[in-house]
């Protein structure tokens, strides 16, 4: 999320922006992104444009597969080991 939108929240708000805001700007970018690719609101328009079309979010450039999964995004767990952060891995 760039610090444009972060101020006018703070502003807004009185308060930063959550921990999963960037995730709702992200979906939020990406439905309006197929409403337009679509040309309609229509659900089934809006839901074939999600699956088809990648859109440029804060999370990167995403779409969508056919259980509604986001490709394009990663998400990592982690944990402490010896003071640190360390990623988990399979």
């Amino acid at each position: 999320m760039d610090k444009a939108v972060r101020e006018a929240y703070k502003k807004a708000y009185g308060e930063d922006v959550g921990v999963f805001s960037m995730n709702g700007y992200a979906a939020t970018q990406a439905v309006l992104n197929a409403i337009q690719k679509a040309g309609s609101t229509d659900y089934d328009a809006i839901i074939k444009a999600l699956r088809t079309e990648y859109v440029e979010t804060p999370l990167g450039k995403i779409k969508f597969d056919e259980k509604g999964d986001a490709i394009g995004v990663g998400f990592s767990v982690y944990q402490v080991k010896d003071g640190k952060y360390v990623e988990v891995t399979k």
